[in-house]
């Protein structure tokens, strides 16, 4: 079966989700202190800053695919949200590192809220892997 360019999308956004979400459902406190952790600035290490250039390319890539958001393409309309959200979210944590870090401490603040940030990842991941593949 040959994956068209959405399918491959979807496969690489459903696998990036389903491995995000898995240690968060099966290791809350410790990925939350690890996402804590990141986000902080720390000098000398630039981790937070090639995350957020890598993941604007990828936005940047998903809407070179297709920018516009075609509300009559189905279950397509994901991929160019979620190509500007990962525009966003890299923009924001290239130029705006402090807020971000505020608002992981705020967002990941007990273990049972970051295990359902896992659980609604690993869901999406499966979703998009099954869309991925039944789709198209």
């Amino acid at each position: 079966m040959e994956l068209t360019t959405f399918g491959l999308i979807a496969w690489l956004l459903g696998g990036w989700m389903f491995l995000y979400g898995l240690p968060a459902v099966f290791a809350s406190g410790w990925f939350r202190r690890e996402i804590v952790a990141t986000t902080k600035e720390r000098p000398g290490l630039a981790g937070l800053q090639l995350f957020s250039i890598l993941l604007l390319l990828f936005g940047l890539w998903i809407l070179s695919v297709e920018y516009r958001v075609d509300t009559n393409a189905g279950w397509a309309v994901l991929i160019p949200i979620v190509g500007y959200l990962s525009v966003l979210k890299g923009m924001l944590l290239m130029w705006a590192p402090k807020w971000v870090e505020d608002m992981a401490k705020r967002f990941y603040k007990t273990d049972s809220g970051v295990m359902l940030i896992g659980v609604l990842a690993t869901a999406l991941g499966i979703l998009f892997w099954w869309l991925a593949f039944s789709v198209y």
